[in-house]
């Protein structure tokens, strides 16, 4: 092993929490040293056990070492080092490597190709959360760079258009202000935030649970990592009381007979003919990452039921969803992951009802 992949100057130290890994750093880390910037990567992941987990590292990663929970890897092919944190169900990624020139080979495929792993998402809510804290407690924090979106069922009050939906990108220093500006007007959330105070720290935060540390501000990345990870627990629960599975029958000419047992979304109100307009124009955004294979829309006594085939672009897997007055029940199948699981309800959440819960089916 080359002495300079490790970057977080580990050496033979033993981890056993993320608490440890984190005051490491802190304590002898220099990030403005890096060629790069470290980033942070939160996922999930449905592994039956931790050896499988880094049994399917195995893919794209060599292990180079393992210093407790804490492992060393070299993608293959690409030399990018970077270190997991093994965190139960929500292991936790470090890396100097390039977003745009080192992530869609390694980590990236790493998630495209396990279907039992994805992206740590992190919602409009928590990152409004955090960019308040930052705020309160910085107050001449500088936001250079943000971007935010309004979807039409966002509770957050605008006092300009409120059903429109809306997007906005800006660069400037007086970003702080504006957002203000904007999140008063027409009720935006952020989606991807740049804070800076010179000489404490600079970092970004993405929606795709993405944290770009180029100077301090790991405590704050930290916090919200550790707050969607609280929210996606429950998220997870729901999804592990629903499967798939083939049960053997004479009678089908495949030999087999599906069966799919459902998880559960439910709303704080029943299912509109607004709603499903907006599941069928929005859920095609390339955001998403979905293509919508059927959709059957019925409506009867002034309520409106539909029933839907998502296709994953990243992996072809299926998922089914059927609405049911005030919820709707997702349906797996055979290659349906938790990448795609976790995006449907992060879609229901963000596009149709931001106070929609996850709940195991009865």
């Amino acid at each position: 092993m080359r002495s300079d992949m490790d970057f977080l100057n580990v050496g033979d130290r033993e981890f056993d929490t993320l608490e440890e890994v984190t005051f490491h750093i802190r304590q002898n880390v220099n990030v403005t040293n890096f060629d790069g910037d470290l980033s942070v990567i939160g996922s999930v992941c449905d592994f039956d056990s931790t050896d499988e987990f880094v049994h399917s590292l195995e893919s794209h990663f060599s292990l180079e070492r393992q210093n407790g929970n804490l492992l060393l890897l070299n993608a293959k092919e690409f030399d990018v080092p970077y270190y997991v944190f093994l965190s139960n169900e929500f292991p936790i990624f470090f890396t100097t490597g390039r977003k745009t020139r080192d992530f869609p080979e390694t980590i990236n495929a790493y998630f495209k190709g396990e279907q039992n792993i994805g992206r740590l998402w992190i919602s409009k809510r928590e990152m409004e959360n955090l960019r308040q804290r930052v705020v309160n407690k910085h107050p001449d924090v500088i936001i250079p760079y943000f971007t935010a979106t309004r979807s039409r069922h966002s509770e957050v009050e605008a006092n300009r258009r409120p059903r429109f939906e809306r997007t906005f990108q800006y660069y400037a220093k007086d970003g702080l202000d504006t957002f203000n500006e904007l999140k008063y007007e027409y009720g935006v959330l952020p989606t991807n935030i740049k804070f800076q105070k010179t000489n404490e720290f600079k970092f970004r935060v993405t929606t795709r649970g993405v944290f770009t540390i180029n100077n301090g501000g790991l405590e704050q990345v930290l916090t919200v990592i550790e707050d969607s990870i609280e929210r996606l627990r429950e998220v997870k629960k729901a999804i592990d009381t629903s499967g798939f599975s083939t049960r053997t029958n004479k009678y089908t000419q495949s030999g087999g007979m599906a069966q799919s047992r459902p998880w559960a979304v439910e709303l704080s109100h029943e299912l509109t003919d607004e709603d499903v307009q907006q599941f069928e124009g929005e859920v095609l955004q390339e955001d998403w990452e979905f293509d919508l294979s059927e959709l059957d829309v019925r409506a009867g006594d002034d309520r409106y039921h539909f029933s839907a085939e998502l296709i994953d672009e990243r992996t072809l897997g299926k998922t089914i969803l059927r609405s049911n007055e005030n919820s709707i029940r997702i349906y797996p199948r055979e290659d349906t992951g938790i990448d795609q699981s976790i995006r449907v309800f992060e879609f229901i959440n963000d596009q149709i009802d931001p106070k929609s819960i996850a709940r195991k089916v009865a």
